[in-house]
């Protein structure tokens, strides 16, 4: 597996967001663009549905 960039660059990542969730009071984050989902997580995914 590759990782697009280190565990406490995640981290970091990981704890602005959960951040920015608690001053708007946001108790859920729904990621539904590839992009997004690549930038907090590391992961790349497939957009083909098949």
């Amino acid at each position: 597996m590759t990782v697009l960039f280190s565990i406490d660059e995640y981290e970091a990542r990981a704890k602005r967001v959960r951040e920015q969730m608690a001053t708007r009071e946001l108790d859920v984050l729904i990621i539904d663009q590839s992009e997004f989902l690549a930038y907090i997580t590391g992961f790349l995914i497939s957009e083909n549905m098949y």
